[in-house]
């Protein structure tokens, strides 16, 4: 039986007196892509700063599977980019990714490979604090990809980027789960996330769905917008759908004719 490559297990996070996320539980499994989706405030970062250790759950336990199998090799099970990335203003973009390289046991070849595939090169020689915003995410993706994790999680990884840089984003992730690794991914995108999602988990503070993309819009015949909308929210009526040009053309000659025969 395959073993979920990440599992959260009734996570609570208390700040003082507000709980910021209460009882949520979900896995991602090897495979797939899943959309973390929430309003602001819904908890969706405070569950993937727990997942990388950046937050002490209250109560309940998250679990990395590769890292609990492999302990030593950190970067090539994990890789994660929260928002905003954490990026040296004053590094060049190739000096950046030669630290990181340098701190996980990487070699400096790697460098030049994600430089490549996240289409970067031509600003390599630049400070970051240069770069453009979508410039930036990809130099933070490429920083997460530099050992090759089999499991990535990303926070908005979307901000910034245009829309070819989009389209470069979906097929990348597409291509990193059908060969075998796991996506874990905060978007607040859902026309974009109902292009490359499997499942979808909705926060707001505790799970209020996690299953799959195809079970929450019924087999296609919703957009991910409104099975999200009528989820957090049913009792909130839909704008009346617009009448078919046809009608509202017959419609008009019948008001015409009417004053024309007066």
């Amino acid at each position: 039986m395959t073993r979920a490559a990440v599992e959260v297990s009734g996570l609570s996070k208390r700040y003082g007196d507000r709980m910021a996320v209460q009882d949520v539980s979900f896995t991602v499994m090897p495979g797939t892509v899943v959309g973390l989706l929430g309003p602001n405030g819904a908890g969706k970062t405070t569950t993937l700063k727990a997942l990388v250790g950046l937050v002490h759950p209250t109560a309940g336990s998250v679990r990395i599977t590769g890292l609990v199998d492999h302990p030593g090799s950190p970067t090539s099970v994990l890789g994660f980019a929260l928002d905003p990335p954490g990026i040296d203003p004053g590094h060049r973009v190739t000096r950046h990714l030669q630290i990181a390289a340098a701190m996980a046991g990487i070699s400096r070849s790697r460098v030049t490979e994600v430089l490549e595939q996240y289409g970067i090169e031509d600003c390599a020689r630049q400070r970051t604090r240069k770069l453009s915003t979508g410039q930036r995410q990809r130099l933070a993706l490429a920083t997460v990809q530099l050992g090759r994790p089999e499991v990535l999680i990303l926070d908005e990884p979307t901000n910034g980027l245009d829309a070819e840089g989009i389209r470069w984003l979906r097929r990348a992730l597409r291509e990193h789960a059908d060969g075998g690794g796991a996506v874990l991914i905060s978007s607040h995108m859902l026309a974009e996330l109902q292009q490359i999602a499997d499942e979808v988990v909705v926060l707001k503070r505790t799970v209020r769905y996690a299953g799959s993309l195809d079970d929450l819009t019924h087999g296609g015949s919703q957009t991910l917008e409104d099975a999200y909308f009528e989820l957090l929210d049913p009792d909130v009526a839909r704008p009346p759908a617009a009448e078919p040009r046809a009608v509202l053309e017959g419609e008009r000659r019948k008001l015409s004719g009417t004053a024309s025969s007066r």
